[in-house]
């Protein structure tokens, strides 16, 4: 189940610890149902990005996730955006400098560039392997 919180200045500085990124839903509440309006992220500090939306008024509540890297930040950033399509966004989460791309609209351009570099690593990995191997066997100190 989905735990929603207060939108105010005490319950997100309690909720959610300093200079750490994640992803967040930004809620209004209507005959006790809570609806997901608007999906953000903060690559470096959640917290102040939340304390910035309490002053618009616009919205009562939030729910959140608290995210390792930018990297989590974003992805989770995405999956809101593309499930929900009622929300206020009017534009694509950007990239930050973790990603390639979003990984749910991914374009053919994008997946074919992702293909080849992942393609190019796996033959390097390769022929790294099979140098040692040869060096193993023929007893050669690199």
């Amino acid at each position: 189940m989905k735990k929603y919180y207060v939108l105010d200045k005490q319950t997100v500085e309690k909720l959610i610890s300093v200079k750490k990124p994640g992803a967040y839903f930004l809620c209004v509440v209507l005959n006790n149902r809570f609806y997901e309006l608007y999906v953000g992220r903060s690559d470096s500090c959640l917290r102040t990005r939340l304390l910035q939306h309490i002053g618009a008024g616009i919205y009562t509540h939030f729910r959140f996730r608290m995210c390792r890297s930018k990297k989590g930040a974003f992805l989770n950033e995405c999956v809101g955006f593309h499930t929900y399509k009622h929300m206020a966004n009017q534009i694509h989460p950007a990239r930050n400098d973790e990603v390639e791309c979003c990984p749910i609209c991914r374009t053919d351009e994008e997946e074919q560039i992702i293909s080849e570099h992942n393609a190019m690593f796996t033959k390097s990995k390769n022929d790294l392997r099979d140098n040692l191997m040869v060096s193993e066997e023929n007893q050669e100190v690199c």
